[in-house]
């Protein structure tokens, strides 16, 4: 089984729903379709907005066009070639994209949106609804939004499943005491994250 095939527990005859067209929710998108995954990707806008974005656009930069170095002995640089030996599908889109910027990867931010929404459109396990989330849905899911989404401390109790793993690694890494999920989350016997 290669690194990216799915265990049995794995729930690849569901649809997963990605909430959030930026960065992490299209790269997610497509890494998930290119694996036989169907997904829903859900994006706020243009229904909703915020006042930093100005396009209705997948993947829109807002606060700067630079994703920084491309220095090989940089943090920046370095998580860069590994997204290129992983396949990352939004840094070939920035680079498609690029604008002179000395040792920098900057890019003329309508070209690289425009370039995400070709990679997402053409791919048919992707598709797009637009219009806001205002809570966590049903089924497999990743949550990619800003802060426009409902923070836990606005949900009552949710429930969901964390079983999505691959064979080389454990699906929960911390002991429920400690870890980026001991607070205010709580881990069930049934294996479940609960917000409360």
């Amino acid at each position: 089984m290669s690194q990216f095939e799915c265990e049995e527990t794995c729930m690849t005859d569901e649809r997963v729903t990605v909430v959030g067209g930026g960065l992490a929710g299209c790269e997610c998108a497509c890494q998930l379709a290119d694996r036989g995954v169907r997904v829903l990707l859900r994006e706020m806008r243009p229904e909703a907005s915020s006042p930093a974005h100005r396009t209705s656009g997948l993947a829109e930069l807002v606060c700067s066009n630079s994703l920084k170095s491309t220095r090989i002995d940089s943090a920046a640089g370095l998580l860069k070639e590994e997204l290129r030996r992983m396949g990352s599908v939004l840094l070939d889109c920035a680079e498609r994209a690029a604008v002179p910027a000395g040792g920098a990867l900057a890019v003329d931010r309508d070209l690289f949106s425009r370039h995400v929404e070709e990679a997402i459109a053409s791919r048919p396990g992707i598709e797009v609804v637009r219009g806001e989330v205002t809570s966590i849905p049903d089924g497999p899911c990743v949550i990619a939004a800003g802060r426009r989404f409902p923070r836990p401390s606005s949900i009552s109790l949710v429930e969901t499943p964390f079983r999505f793993s691959t064979r080389r690694r454990p699906s929960w890494t911390h002991p429920p005491s400690t870890g980026p999920l001991s607070s205010p989350s709580r881990v069930t016997e049934r294996g479940t994250r609960a917000i409360t």
